[in-house]
C-alpha cells in the first residue's frame, strides 16, 4: 500500500456492478426516454429565435401557436408570437378587408363627456378590430364638362363628371369607441384606361369574383354602367338649354328601407346653364320622385335625368355597403332580385330625348335608357362567401414570430443540453440507488475485488479449518475488520 505522503490530493472511485439483472434494461430504456424528453425541452428553449414579419391578419398570426409555445414547453422560453398595433391616420389611404375601393380616412371622433361633446383625433391605434354599424352618410355627384360644344351628343361630353361618397363606421379601440369617416371617389367618366381609371377599378374587383364575393363583382359592373349613363343624360339638350355644371347631394331617407321606392333617398340637385342661370331645389326632403314630376313639365328647371341618378345612387350605395360587409335589406346587391331590379331599370326620358333629337350617333345607353345586363336572366348564383369574417381595415402589422434555427446553431445547443441534463439525472439516480441499497446490503460499499477475496477466504476456511466453531467466528470478524470499504457510488 502506498504511503500517505506519496498519495495525490485527488481521488477516484472504485466501482462494482449493481446486484440486479433488471438494472441495465431499466437504465437504458429510461435514458432513451429522458433523452427524447430533454431534446424536446432543449429544442423548445434553444432551437428557435424571434424574427419580424408583416401580416394583414394579426389575430390569426397570434392564435396560431406552435407546440413549443404551449404548456409545459412554454415554461422554458419566451417565444410568444406578438403583433404590434397599427396606426390609422387622418388623410391616409386604406382599403377594407373586402378589398374594394380605396378610401381616405377623413375624420376620427371620440365620444367624451356630454359637456364636452366629441373629441377630434388625428390618429388612433388599431389592431384589426371589426368595423361596426357602417352606413353611407352621403353621396355627391359633380357634373362637369370636357366638351364645351353646345348640344354635344356623346357621353364623354360630361367626361369630367365624378362621384364621391362618405361612409361612417363605429370602431372599438383600446381607449373606447370612436366614429371614423371614410371618403372615396370614382374616377372621372372619361378616364377609361390607366392607373386610377374605371377599367383599372373593374379589374380590381375581379379579386372579389375569385373569392366568391359575386355581389361585389356584379355590383361594381352595374354601378359603372349607370355611371356612364349620367354623361349620356346631360348630353340631351332641352329647349335650347345647355347645362354648364351640376352638383347632386344624396342622403338616405330613414323613413323607408325599401330600395325600390323613389323616395329611398333625399336629393339636393343644383345645375348651372351656359347662360349663367342657376337651377336648384332647396327643399330638404326633395326626392327623386319630386325631381321626375317637375312642374311645369314642359319647361323643367332641372335636367330630366332623375331616374338615371337614382339608379346610379342605389347601385353606388349598395356596392359601398357590400365593401363594408353590410348585407342587410337596404343593400340591393345582397340578393339576386335586388341585382335584377337595379340592372333592369329604364330611363324613359333618355330614350324619348334620343328619339326626339334624332341622335343616331348616340350610344345604346342613350337610345334605350337601359344598361346591358350583367347578371343574365335565369342565373341564380351564390352571391357571397358565407365563411368570410367580419370586415376590418386592411393594413399591415409588424409581428414577432418564432423561426427555427438551422445547421449547427440548432444541433449544438440541443446536444450540449442533452448531455448536461442526462449527466445530472445519472448523478441523482446513483445517489438515490446507493442509498437505498445501503439499507439492505451492509457490504454494498466494498469493492468487487474485496468481496471476491472474502468469498475465496470463506471457502478455504470452510474446507480446511479444523478449529472449533467459536474460534472460527472470531477469526472471521477479525478478517472483516481488515477489509477496506470502498467509496459510495458517484462520489
Amino acid at each position: 500500500m502506498a504511503s500517505k505522503s506519496r498519495s495525490s490530493f485527488f481521488t477516484y472511485s472504485v466501482t462494482r456492478p449493481f446486484p440486479a439483472r433488471w438494472f441495465t434494461p431499466v437504465v437504458v430504456s429510461g435514458g432513451l426516454v429522458l433523452a427524447v424528453l430533454f431534446s424536446f425541452v432543449a429544442v423548445a428553449s434553444n432551437a428557435y429565435e424571434l424574427q419580424t414579419i408583416y401580416t394583414s391578419d394579426p389575430n390569426t398570426t397570434e392564435t396560431q401557436r406552435q407546440w413549443f409555445e404551449k404548456t409545459p414547453f412554454s415554461w422554458f422560453n419566451s417565444l410568444d408570437t406578438q403583433c404590434q398595433s397599427s396606426v390609422l391616420t387622418v388623410g391616409a389611404s386604406y382599403k377594407t378587408s373586402n378589398r374594394g375601393f380605396v378610401y381616405t380616412l377623413s375624420g376620427i371622433e371620440a365620444d367624451v363627456a356630454r359637456s364636452s361633446g366629441v373629441s377630434i383625433l388625428p390618429s388612433i391605434a388599431y389592431k384589426n378590430a371589426s368595423l361596426q354599424q357602417c352606413e353611407v352618410a352621403s353621396i355627391q355627384i359633380i357634373f362637369a364638362r370636357d366638351d364645351q360644344t353646345l348640344r354635344a351628343v356623346n357621353w364623354w361630353t360630361w367626361g369630367a363628371t365624378t362621384a364621391f361618397a362618405t361612409v361612417r363606421c363605429s370602431l372599438g379601440t383600446s381607449s373606447g369607441q370612436v366614429s371614423v369617416n371614410f371618403t372615396t371617389a370614382l374616377p372621372s367618366i372619361d378616364k377609361e384606361v390607366g392607373t386610377g381609371s374605371l377599367n383599372n377599378l373593374l379589374d380590381n374587383f375581379v379579386y372579389q369574383k375569385d373569392l366568391g364575393q359575386l355581389h361585389m363583382y356584379y355590383g361594381i359592373n352595374i354601378a359603372v354602367l349607370w355611371y356612364y349613363v349620367l354623361g349620356s343624360g346631360l348630353s340631351t339638350p332641352q329647349d335650347d338649354t345647355s347645362w354648364g355644371r351640376g352638383l347632386v347631394q344624396i342622403s338616405r331617407n330613414s323613413n323607408t328601407s325599401d330600395y325600390t321606392r323613389s323616395d329611398f333617398f333625399y336629393c339636393h340637385p343644383r345645375f348651372t346653364t351656359n347662360s349663367g342661370g342657376l337651377r336648384y331645389r332647396p327643399k330638404p326632403t326633395y326626392t327623386f320622385d319630386d325631381w321626375k314630376n317637375q312642374v311645369p313639365p314642359d319647361k323643367p328647371a332641372l335636367p330630366d335625368i332623375s331616374m338615371t341618378v337614382d339608379a346610379f345612387s342605389k347601385s353606388y350605395y349598395s356596392i359601398l355597403l357590400s365593401d363594408f360587409g353590410v348585407l342587410d335589406f337596404t343593400n340591393a346587391f345582397a340578393t339576386v332580385p335586388g341585382i335584377e331590379y337595379i340592372q333592369s331599370r329604364q330611363d324613359t326620358d333618355l330614350a324619348a330625348a334620343a328619339e326626339e333629337f334624332h341622335f343616331d350617333i348616340a350610344d345604346e345607353h342613350l337610345k334605350t335608357g337601359r344598361i346591358a345586363p350583367v347578371l343574365q336572366p335565369g342565373q341564380n348564383p351564390i352571391l357571397y362567401n358565407m365563411t368570410a369574417g367580419p370586415t376590418t381595415v386592411y393594413t399591415q402589422y409588424l409581428c414577432s414570430v418564432p423561426k427555427r434555427k438551422s445547421g449547427m446553431s440548432l444541433i449544438f445547443p440541443v446536444l450540449i443540453a442533452d448531455i448536461v441534463f442526462l449527466q445530472a439525472v445519472w448523478k441523482l439516480f446513483i445517489l438515490i440507488t446507493t442509498w437505498w441499497l445501503g439499507r439492505t446490503d451492509k457490504q454494498m460499499n466494498y469493492c468487487a475485488g474485496c468481496l471476491e477475496t472474502k468469498r475465496a477466504g470463506d471457502l478455504a476456511v470452510d474446507a480446511f479449518d479444523t478449529r472449533p466453531p467459536h474460534s472460527r467466528r472470531y477469526s472471521e470478524r477479525s478478517e472483516l475488520q481488515e477489509l477496506i470499504p470502498m467509496r459510495s457510488y458517484g462520489r
